[in-house]
């Protein structure tokens, strides 16, 4: 769901420069005079991060769509920070490509936005993460100086990685204005098949065979709570003892029927099989599930996979109706809750959920809050272990007014 930009950011204006030029000069002037700059994308992740305290200017670049190069044969694409992700991958498809990183709402979000919020959806166990992707990369930093990074061909790693650097970064060390991505062909074929098992550990230990195998799943994870079972479209739905494993397979079609049978052997049962549409229907639903702000509270914790299971079944001890998402593949668990926690944000996450995340090696962030009471850094982006000092110092190098989404970020 895209919320309104004044509801979540004090904004003064929105500015919509039409040059490198203009940007420049908006970006020089708003950092001698010490006035905050909003980036907006397609505003579908203002939620996500802490909430803008000072007024500030937003600055729109949703009309640079112009100046897309994508030279099909080395599997590349240089595209504009405004152009919608929808639109960078019906062009990618169109010569049978596509960039594997699934966003929730693409019609609206953009390439920044995307690059921005360092997004990453289900299918990185098979593809990786955003970061992988990105290997040019072009950016104006908080006092108007153009720089680039990166390429416009895969093999390039020279100077400093700025791409990953800026990579989720949340339009904090600079305005992307530019990204180069390598792609991927089109799957031609995927499936989606359903087990139900009677527990976390049973669904933990038919993973580990799974992976354990030859088989290549794209995606593998648990879904349970009140959303999925709404969702019958997505696999058998499981009883209410029941959990619902889900895998998805993806390749050419003999190598989907022999990943599919060798599953039916691992898991000693036969799977239900969703494919065509309903397939196309199950992974924009996941896609989309994160990226929601119909909860109350969202959040999105991320462990070593051997500790996914056991963190999900902490929050549902704290939330016996929440509907989440664990990916037991990647550790990735995405959590709605069914109310507002009565005991408060603080007590949830601070106090239960990222200890529990600190035995898997991770943290928990906070997605979305209908609340912003409690909101703090900590419960906002969790108990990272970061040298905080050596962090400041490099915002200081690429913006030293800290106008650039202030106090939005972890600094």
């Amino acid at each position: 769901m895209t919320t309104s930009t004044e509801s979540i950011l004090p904004l003064s204006e929105i500015v919509q420069p039409e040059s490198l030029e203009a940007l420049a000069d908006f970006l020089r002037q708003a950092s001698v005079n010490g006035t905050p700059v909003y980036p907006l994308g397609g505003q579908t992740c203002l939620h996500y991060g802490m909430p803008a305290r000072d007024t500030g200017f937003g600055l729109d670049l949703t009309t640079w769509t112009d100046g897309v190069e994508h030279p099909a044969r080395d599997l590349t694409i240089t595209a504009p920070a405004g152009l919608r992700w929808s639109k960078l991958q019906e062009l990618l498809s169109s010569e049978g490509q596509e960039l594997p990183i699934d966003v929730p709402e693409s019609d609206a979000a953009t390439v920044g936005g995307v690059i921005a919020t360092g997004w990453n959806g289900p299918r990185r166990l098979a593809h990786g993460s955003l970061r992988d992707y990105v290997i040019g990369i072009e950016a104006m930093d908080g006092q108007g100086r153009a720089f680039r990074a990166g390429g416009r061909v895969v093999k390039n790693v020279a100077g400093y990685d700025f791409c990953k650097l800026l990579t989720g970064s949340l339009g904090s060390l600079g305005v992307i204005t530019q990204v180069t991505f390598k792609v991927s062909p089109i799957a031609k074929h995927s499936q989606w098949l359903g087990y139900t098992v009677d527990s976390w550990d049973q669904a933990a230990q038919r993973t580990e065979e799974i992976l354990k195998s030859a088989i290549r799943p794209a995606v593998i994870g648990v879904a349970s709570g009140p959303y999925w079972e709404a969702a019958t479209q997505f696999g058998a739905a499981a009883a209410a003892d029941q959990l619902l494993l889900a895998v998805r397979l993806e390749g050419l079609a003999e190598e989907v029927q022999w990943m599919h049978d060798h599953c039916d052997n691992v898991c000693k049962i036969p799977g239900s099989v969703i494919q065509g549409d309903a397939a196309s229907k199950c992974l924009e639903e996941l896609v989309a599930f994160p990226g929601s702000t119909a909860a109350p509270l969202v959040l999105r914790a991320k462990v070593i996979a051997s500790a996914a299971a056991p963190f999900a079944q902490a929050v549902r001890e704290i939330d016996s109706d929440c509907s989440l998402w664990c990916d037991l593949g990647t550790g990735t668990i995405d959590v709605h809750f069914s109310a507002y926690p009565d005991q408060g944000l603080s007590k949830v996450l601070v106090g239960k959920l990222q200890p529990q995340a600190a035995k898997g090696h991770g943290h928990v962030r906070m997605l979305f809050s209908e609340s912003s009471t409690e909101v703090t850094s900590q419960v906002v982006w969790g108990n990272l272990q970061i040298p905080r000092d050596l962090m400041w110092k490099v915002k200081q190098e690429f913006d030293p007014a800290n106008i650039l989404n202030r106090d939005r970020f972890v600094w």
